[in-house]
Order: structure tokens, then C-alpha cells, then sequence
């Protein structure tokens, strides 16, 4: 008898309406950072989807959006809770009669994009800066409650 091992990275009969066995974990990567497919070509979006990138260090959470050819008055960020949302839209270009488009790729009209942040954020403290097309993003983290050491006495007021 031999056995044969299976290999669980190149199924042998792919899933066609999605992982029967349990959850997806690429689909649940895209519903929590609120991006329609990972995967989806470009050019099957329907509207202006920003790229997006969110890093934490030791201090604060750090999100920068790509925004090329966005005006800053054309964006909103707010902090609802734990919620960051990031909305603006872009505005389609004048187009002349006398053009004729060979290529088309640029999305443009409004987005919205929603991350949940982790509890423990500063919301007072927040700051962002477009420079370049770039929308920065910085949420500091709240400082952790440090343990307070308590002196043990020996009094007569311990014992109960």
C-alpha cells in the first residue's frame, strides 16, 4: 500500500464557489481593511479605489494613502471611536470633442475607505499631512498604565 501525501497549496480539485471547509483567510484580509478584492484588476474597478498603507511602530499607527492628482480640499479624514475613515473624490477632467482616447485607465469620482483601529488610541492627537499626492497619517497610542508597586505593611489594620 502506499500513501500519498497530499499537498493542501495546489488543491486538486479547485473550489469553486469559494472555501467549502472553513473560513477564507485572503476574504477576511480584504473585508477588514475595507478593500473590494486584493485581487481584482485595475481596470474592473468601478471607481477611484486609493492604495493604501497602515504600519504601527512603538508610538503611534501610521496610514499614507496614495491621493495622486486629489486636491487637499477634496479630502476628509475623520476619527470615529476606533474607526479612521478616509473620503475625498477625484474630479474627472473637462474632455473636448476633438479627443480621441486611445488608453483610458484613470479612475476618477469619490471613495471612501474604512480601517478599525485598535483600542488604546490617542484621538486628540492625531495628525495628517498631504505632501505629494500622499496623505500621512498619524494616530498616536495611548501610553500603558505602568504598574503601581504597593507597599505591604505588617499593622494590625491587614488582618480581617
Amino acid at each position: 500500500m502506499s500513501i500519498v501525501k497530499r499537498n493542501e497549496r495546489w488543491p486538486t480539485v479547485p473550489a469553486l464557489f469559494g472555501n467549502v471547509w472553513g473560513s477564507d483567510p485572503f476574504k477576511a484580509m480584504e473585508e477588514f481593511f475595507g478593500r473590494e478584492s486584493l485581487s481584482a484588476p485595475a481596470q474592473k474597478l468601478a471607481a477611484f479605489v486609493p492604495a493604501v498603507e497602515v504600519k504601527e511602530n512603538a508610538e503611534a499607527y501610521l496610514v499614507k494613502a496614495d491621493l495622486p492628482g486629489i486636491k487637499q480640499e477634496n479630502v476628509k479624514v475623520t476619527l470615529t471611536g476606533n474607526v479612521l475613515r478616509i473620503e475625498g473624490h477625484r474630479e474627472e477632467e473637462k474632455r473636448e470633442d476633438k479627443q480621441h482616447f486611445h488608453v483610458t485607465e484613470r479612475s476618477y469620482g469619490t471613495f471612501s475607505r474604512a480601517f478599525a483601529l485598535p483600542e488604546g488610541t490617542n484621538a486628540d492627537a492625531v495628525v495628517a499631512e498631504m505632501k505629494d499626492g500622499v496623505l500621512s497619517i498619524s494616530i498616536p497610542k495611548r501610553p500603558e498604565d505602568k504598574p503601581r508597586h504597593i507597599a505591604i505593611g505588617a499593622g494590625a489594620s491587614a488582618q480581617g
